[in-house]
């Protein structure tokens, strides 16, 4: 009887576990492996959204110039029936994807608000010294101006190229 109580001791003395320094130093290169990849994840998912705005905004420029082709006039017309839904009905005209249309009929501005907070712009000035497509991003507010024809290579903010150094994204 004494043997079998001694061969118990024994054997619960020889399990195999985890002390708890061991399982600190677990839990410590999980946390460090966390706060390095949380950053790039957060920085991939805002870029990629940023990409989103961006090819919106491309395709609204493509649908101007559908519209332009057909009218000889650029819009702003995003209501259910307007000219720019009939062009592409995809985008969200009017509410994620906004059209600001000159007096003149050769100028736009389109702007569209990425989902990681940053104000995406594509401007066209179709005739006049100034004459171009023009990019602008910004963090705070919405760039396009009441008057797209006045962008130009003089607007703040605002570059030729969408990488340019004056502007651009």
């Amino acid at each position: 009887m004494q043997r079998e109580h001694l061969g118990a001791r024994a054997a619960a003395l020889d399990e195999h576990g985890f002390t708890l320094v061991e399982l600190m130093v677990v839990i410590l290169i999980i946390s460090i492996l966390i706060a390095i990849a949380t950053p790039a994840y957060i920085g991939a998912s805002n870029r990629a959204k940023d990409r989103a705005a961006q090819s919106s905004l491309r395709n609204g420029v493509a649908a101007e110039e559908t519209v332009y082709t057909d009218s000889q006039a650029y819009s702003a017309d995003t209501s259910a029936g307007g000219v720019l839904n009939q062009a592409e009905s995809s985008l969200q005209w009017g509410t994620k994807l906004l059209p600001v249309a000159h007096a003149h009929p050769d100028a736009y501005c389109l702007a569209q608000l990425s989902g990681s907070g940053n104000w995406f712009a594509i401007a066209k000035i179709g005739t006049g010294p100034d004459a171009g497509v023009y990019y602008h991003k910004d963090g705070a507010a919405d760039p396009c101006p009441a008057d797209p024809s006045t962008v130009g290579p003089s607007g703040a903010g605002w570059a030729a190229t969408p990488t340019g150094a004056g502007g651009g994204w």
